[in-house]
């Protein structure tokens, strides 16, 4: 991959800046209130995908939010089904400042740039190096190039660091591979959180995660990645305070948390994904708790569960894949009567949907489940609430497919999700050509190849023959 290396063209904004990088690479920072920062960096003929299903940047989250439904859903409109652009707006009053310096002398005239990188002198030998100092009142960032690395800082009694960019190359990009990565130093007392669901401690430094969704059954709690969500939101808890980083990528991307050891850089963690461009948000605060508020406003609320979510909810695939499943579902119900257990929901495994031995979505085994109407109600008369395991894909062979198609249920074409001739995937015409060739508008597949199954957006059903139709191309 290439490391992102001279700045050779600026642009000041309002809201933060705008960079041309090695005369081929465009990048921007992005304030957007004045503890949250916005970072992209794409080809100067565009963005892979210029719309995000992630960011919905809403109201700021106070103390007095409070925790009930109609304080939470309201902070932030979800998202359209075409996605949000990408370019968002600043949404708090606010002055962005801008110093600018263009070479080695003036940077050294200039107190701030002094000790950001403590093994590496203030004065480069590049003569040409460029540097820039951006932000608000609480936090700001800290831009050099040869190669291009950003430092971020926080107000606390004075300016301080709460990230740094490994100085012997922070950003890379896969010109033939699509592949990208990015790269930040790693202090002895920083610790690590987040990322969604994943095994072992809640602390997660000096591990390897990946960022894909596997249906990971009978896993190890303490060692099996990946699992069934994830959230690429990642929590450092440094010495000058809270750091969060999220990444707003849709392909399927890995962590490393400090497993890696390389002679040639000091100590670093990295994010490297499949496909896309770089793009990720900045926040700081006091407190790793603090960081909530912040992620919550700019992603926006989670919705709000009902009283029954929160309780004792039966799981397992035993019960609907045995031949008197219907039977066994009752069972459960006598079972918790005998032993006086309390309990909410029942989640009903993909069991209740085969005929032979495949399992077909929107179906029920009418041997397992000869009145499902009647088992339901007995679920209903309990007190129990039924969350029916959906898989939002019809195999070849799956009985409703006819009607389906008769009835004009499929989507023939979407939205134009992209700008230029960029996918709802964030392909390029010439990616798509490059893996799998467009041969008619329904076309039926196995597996769609690698550089296809970073969407995670659109789900396919994976190890059967599916039908999707997407923009008149098959995934």
């Amino acid at each position: 991959m290439d490391t992102l290396m001279r700045i050779t063209d600026h642009l000041t904004t309002s809201p933060g800046i705008q960079l041309k990088i090695d005369k081929r690479w465009c990048a921007s920072v992005t304030f957007v209130t004045r503890s949250i920062a916005h970072v992209r960096i794409f080809d100067a003929a565009g963005p892979q995908l210029d719309r995000t299903w992630s960011i919905s940047l809403g109201s700021d989250v106070t103390p007095r939010t409070g925790l009930g439904p109609r304080n939470l859903l309201d902070h932030s409109p979800a998202p359209a089904w075409a996605g949000n652009s990408r370019d968002v707006a600043p949404v708090e009053d606010m002055e962005v400042t801008t110093t600018v310096t263009a070479s080695a002398e003036d940077t050294a005239s200039h107190p701030e740039f002094s000790g950001v990188y403590a093994d590496e002198p203030v004065d480069s030998p590049d003569p040409d190096e460029k540097s820039f100092i951006v932000g608000t009142d609480s936090l700001r960032v800290i831009i050099r190039d040869c190669p291009l690395r950003m430092t971020w800082q926080r107000r606390a009694d004075d300016w301080v660091t709460v990230s740094e960019d490994r100085p012997t190359g922070a950003y890379e990009i896969g010109t033939h591979t699509g592949r990208v990565a990015h790269h930040r130093v790693r202090n002895i007392d920083d610790r690590y959180y987040g990322l969604g669901e994943k095994s072992g401690d809640l602390e997660r430094t000096g591990r390897i995660f990946d960022m894909r969704c596997l249906d990971a059954l009978g896993y190890d709690a303490g060692s099996t990645d990946p699992l069934y969500k994830h959230v690429p939101f990642l929590m450092t808890r440094t010495a000058n305070g809270a750091f969060g980083i999220f990444y707003d990528n849709l392909s399927a991307s890995r962590f490393n948390l400090g497993a890696e050891v390389d002679n040639y850089h000091r100590p670093f963690t990295s994010w490297q994904a499949d496909h896309g461009d770089i793009d990720y948000w900045v926040m700081t605060a006091d407190h790793l708790c603090d960081l909530t508020p912040q992620i919550l406003r700019l992603t926006g609320d989670p919705a709000f569960l009902p009283r029954w979510a929160l309780g004792y909810s039966g799981s397992t695939m035993h019960y609907t894949d045995a031949p008197d499943a219907s039977h066994q579902l009752l069972k459960f119900i006598d079972l918790l009567r005998e032993h006086a257990i309390p309990c909410d929901s029942f989640q009903l495994s993909s069991g209740y949907t085969t005929i032979g031995s495949r399992r077909y979505v929107f179906t029920w085994d009418r041997d397992k489940f000869p009145q499902p109407t009647d088992t339901t109600r007995h679920f209903r008369d309990a007190g129990l609430h039924l969350a029916a395991n959906i898989k939002p894909a019809l195999t070849n062979d799956a009985p409703l497919l006819p009607r389906c198609g008769r009835g004009g249920d499929f989507c023939h074409q979407l939205p134009y999700w992209g700008t230029g001739d960029v996918d709802v995937l964030g392909r390029s015409r010439q990616q798509r050509r490059l893996h799998q060739p467009a041969r008619s508008a329904v076309v039926e597949r196995q597996r769609p190849p690698p550089a296809h199954r970073h969407g995670h957006r659109i789900h396919l059903e994976r190890q059967q023959r599916v039908r999707i139709v997407v923009r008149g191309r098959h995934l």
